[in-house]
């Protein structure tokens, strides 16, 4: 909380500058596991809305090492269990019921993109994966889909008739692999570890 404080604070001093680039240089890594809505709230609302910045993916240092405000896009409970993970669904949670009544795709991209600067002017590097023993920082299209893949997937869990669905897709999905031949599967599985790894 020290940490998200100490940000909250030179964001609102640096609201008064002529021009706030939205991606600040990679701070140093803070220990402490504590969260406040309130606190985010804070860093979100003085996030200074400007011109699109355009972040492609780049490799990282070899010695970097994600801190507790980097989002991990990988699939496992390693990643999942990451406190930069925990505290990027606290961010996604706050921002759910401007999403849903969001009737248009402007606003919600625009939500999204919120998102998006929020997690990476308080992060090291922002969304970051492993890529070949190393980590990179993904670009904005792979940033965006995480963040609208997370939200999507929580309005889903939180609305009975979509859970049913995908509970539904999920069984037909997994009796079809059952009936299908060791080769089919194996063909499956590997589309799927695929996927994965582009997430």
């Amino acid at each position: 909380t020290h940490f998200i404080t100490k940000s909250c604070s030179k964001m609102l001093n640096l609201k008064k500058a002529e021009e706030q680039p939205l991606h600040q240089e990679p701070r140093s890594q803070s220990s402490g596991d504590g969260i406040k809505k309130n606190h985010l709230s804070c860093i979100f609302e003085n996030v200074r809305a400007t011109a699109p910045v355009t972040h492609p993916p780049r490799r990282l240092p070899p010695d970097f090492v994600p801190s507790m405000y980097d989002v991990i896009c990988a699939k496992g409970k390693r990643a999942f269990n990451s406190i930069g993970n925990r505290r990027f669904r606290v961010i996604i949670d706050m921002h759910l019921k401007r999403y849903s009544k969001a009737t248009t795709k402007l606003e919600k991209s625009s939500i999204v993109s919120s998102i998006v600067d929020l997690i990476r002017s308080v992060a090291l590097a922002g969304f970051v994966k492993l890529d070949d023993g190393g980590w990179i920082e993904v670009g904005d299209v792979a940033a965006r889909e995480k963040v609208g893949q997370t939200i999507r997937d929580v309005l889903s869990q939180r609305d009975p008739e979509k859970r049913a669905r995908r509970d539904l897709r999920e069984a037909k999905r997994k009796a079809r692999k059952a009936e299908a031949s060791p080769e089919q599967r194996q063909e499956a599985e590997g589309t799927c570890n695929k996927g994965e790894t582009q997430d």
